[in-house]
């Protein structure tokens, strides 16, 4: 039989997806104190973008090496802050759920797969 959601959520394509461990989060404070300039310089500072979970990729991308980790954290709130992502995101999140998608209409190929926002609600 298959495992548990949970289970296989963990093992999706190889990554760990598993919630942080003590150790990590340890690493993850010292990954956020080192790029605590650029974290700074975000006009919102969201979870999705400055929590322990994206921070976790970045380090368990880099397999564990926190000075790596933070170099490619710190890289990725610049080029936030350069390209305007903050601005941007703060466009959509504050949408409704009719404006978002008069907004997804407008924006998305008409290529792309069917989207069903509320699937699962």
């Amino acid at each position: 039989p298959p495992p548990p959601s949970s289970t296989m959520a963990a093992v999706l394509d190889g990554a760990d997806c598993s919630w942080p461990s003590a150790a990590e989060l340890v690493q993850i404070n010292q990954i956020r104190e080192a790029c605590s300039t650029e974290i700074k310089q975000l006009t919102d500072p969201a979870r999705d973008v400055v929590g322990d979970i994206r921070v976790c990729r970045f380090l368990r991308f880099s397999e564990g090496n926190v000075a790596k980790a933070a170099e490619s954290y710190r890289d990725f709130l610049r080029w936030r802050v350069q390209e305007g992502v903050e601005t941007l995101r703060q466009g959509i999140v504050d949408l409704d759920q009719t404006e978002f998608m008069r907004w997804l209409d407008e924006v998305r190929s008409p290529y792309g797969p069917p989207m069903c926002p509320w699937l699962g609600e």
